[in-house]
């Protein structure tokens, strides 16, 4: 029996879509695919989980709710 483990790409399901990927498909998103193992073809991606990883692990917030709130100023910094 194969396991998907990824949220997004599947051996098993129609067009190598999971459920999760064929959601985001309903809203007309389209999805990109890069090489398995290659992450550097999708640096500012691969950037971004960086910049979040630092941001959470430099002052971490007391409470769950906190921390979503501090998230979420921060992503609004960053989006402008």
């Amino acid at each position: 029996m194969v396991v998907d483990r990824s949220p997004f790409a599947s051996l098993t399901g129609p067009c190598g879509l999971t459920r999760f990927s064929a959601w985001w498909r309903t809203p007309g998103i389209e999805l990109e695919r890069i090489a398995p193992r290659h992450p550097q073809q999708n640096g500012g991606h691969e950037r971004i989980h960086g910049d979040l990883a630092r941001e959470v692990q430099r002052q971490p917030a007391a409470r769950a709710t906190e921390e979503a709130l501090r998230l979420d100023r921060w992503r609004v910094e960053l989006n402008l």
